[in-house]
């Protein structure tokens, strides 16, 4: 059943407008399986189930709603990024910030920028050399969730939940 999970959020994730998949080692791997499961629409329960595999993804850090801080739970993954950064101090560190699709492109883009500028400040602040860390946002454009089957009108609370994994910045040492 995990496999099974694992392959529906695979062929999902490689669904998904990602215009730069070698970014993260992890979306490599998901589009293998993009063709394994074609014409499948997700309940509302597998649906969740799949974000929540999707948010236990390394190197993504998530925020809530309108917020450039990221969630509480998030932390222990910037504290490894910069361990794994520490061994190797002459990589780059690249953040790339991104949105959910609620609120318009021009609020988006400010928060991306504000997500991935609040992470090199945090990074700065425990030791790295700003030479080494270069950022990215692209506001909406790059979701890794299209909720095809819900909206904001109409299914409020699934559609914030569901768009919280756009909500997000990935981080790559290079």
């Amino acid at each position: 059943n995990a496999t099974q999970n694992n392959n529906v959020a695979n062929a999902y994730a490689g669904e998904t407008a990602y215009g730069n998949p070698e970014l993260m080692s992890w979306q490599q791997n998901s589009t293998a399986s993009l063709h394994n499961v074609t014409g499948y629409t997700l309940s509302k329960d597998s649906a969740l189930k799949v974000i929540d595999l999707l948010w236990r993804v390394p190197g993504v850090i998530y925020y809530d709603l309108n917020s450039f801080v990221p969630q509480d739970q998030e932390w222990r993954k910037l504290d490894t990024v910069f361990r794994i950064w520490k061994a190797n101090p002459n990589r780059i560190i690249l953040v790339n910030g991104h949105t959910d699709i609620i609120g318009t492109e021009r609020y988006n883009l400010s928060l991306s920028k504000n997500r991935a500028v609040y992470i090199r400040e945090c990074l700065l602040s425990r030791g790295v050399n700003a030479d080494n860390i270069k950022i990215n946002y692209f506001g909406s454009t790059r979701p890794v969730w299209i909720a095809k089957l819900y909206s904001l009108e109409t299914d409020r609370d699934i559609f914030i939940r569901l768009q919280g994994v756009n909500r997000r910045c990935e981080i790559k040492i290079q």
